[in-house]
């Protein structure tokens, strides 16, 4: 505030703070306002100024003080308030853990999904003892997972998570090969002409079996009689090209030949198996001995009745 006087020779002086006395009031309202303070309200005051060596030389203005004009504050990032955190709870011994997802609650209400750098991961076994997540689990038990804010260090969350022993998987069983099958099992629908490719076979002796190349690998080739009896059985392999040799049993009859292969079908046919012939084969004749010539010997004379020693009994003459 700026107070000019004017002198009485015409000339104007600024005064000083201290040659002036300021007083001020709401209009219509009367009483003081302290103007070494600020406006309390919005109004109009009155301002009187007054020269303190002379009182009656005065001046009055009116200022007009507004409401005052809210102050927005700039904004501000919003921190974490709180978190929660989820993840893969059951576990087996050897896995890792897995699935954690850590979404925060912001001071202005707001949600976010924190990076993997925006909290910590702490868990302990149930003695308290440190568990290493990064790890795979190598022991079962109960576990306690602990995620912390790292903005908000008591912005935490807390879970558990189950491990299980390792299912042992028991070593597959040997494959048993082709089964045996019986005489209930060859039927009409399994009957494959041409298995055998002849109708008779001698007794103990082979035959070639035409399986066919869709079943080559292991089969069990079985012989039965009429009541069904094994009389004869190979575990043989099926070549590529679909066929195998099979051994006849040793007594002759009719036959079921059926073939079960390791894929579980079955095929069969029927045979005629005869006996063995029974004729010796034949036996070399020894080659005979020479027999060593005489020696020469001298002609003996004409033998006479004196050398015979017989006598004469009768002579007859003519």
């Amino acid at each position: 505030m700026t107070v000019t006087a004017f002198m009485s020779d015409g000339t104007e002086r600024e005064l000083a703070a201290d040659d002036v006395m300021v007083a001020g009031s709401y209009f219509g309202e009367g009483g003081d306002v302290d103007l070494t303070k600020p406006f309390e309200r919005a109004g109009k005051v009155q301002i009187v100024v007054r020269l303190k060596a002379d009182p009656s030389k005065e001046d009055t203005f009116t200022v007009t003080v507004a409401e005052k004009t809210p102050v927005t504050p700039e904004p501000t990032e919003p921190t974490v308030a709180s978190i929660k955190a989820t993840a893969q709870t059951e576990y087996k011994v050897g896995d890792t853990f897995a699935g954690l997802k850590v979404v925060a609650t912001m001071s202005d209400k707001s949600v976010k999904e924190l990076a993997a750098g925006e909290y910590t991961v702490k868990a302990a076994d149930a003695a308290g003892n440190a568990v290493d997540l990064s790890k795979p689990f190598d022991k079962a038990g109960t576990f306690r997972v602990t995620v912390a804010s790292v903005a908000n260090a008591k912005a935490t969350d807390t879970f558990t998570v189950t491990v299980a022993e390792k299912a042992v998987t028991p070593d597959p069983e040997p494959n048993p090969g082709p089964s045996v099958p019986g005489l209930s099992d060859l039927t009409e629908s399994n009957r494959v002409a041409g298995l055998v490719p002849v109708d008779s076979m001698v007794a103990g002796g082979t035959v070639t079996l035409r399986v066919g190349a869709a079943h080559a690998g292991r089969v069990v080739v079985v012989f039965l009689d009429s009541a069904g009896v094994v009389r004869s059985r190979g575990n043989v392999t099926v070549g590529a090209d679909g066929v195998v040799e099979a051994f006849a049993p040793n007594l002759a009859g009719s036959y079921r030949v059926a073939v079960s292969t390791a894929g579980g079908a079955l095929l069969w046919d029927v045979v005629s198996v005869t006996a063995k012939s029974e004729t010796p084969a034949p036996t070399p004749k020894p080659t005979p001995k020479p027999t060593p010539s005489p020696a020469p010997q001298t002609p003996s004379k004409r033998p006479t009745v004196a050398d015979t020693g017989a006598s004469v009994a009768v002579v007859a003459l003519a």
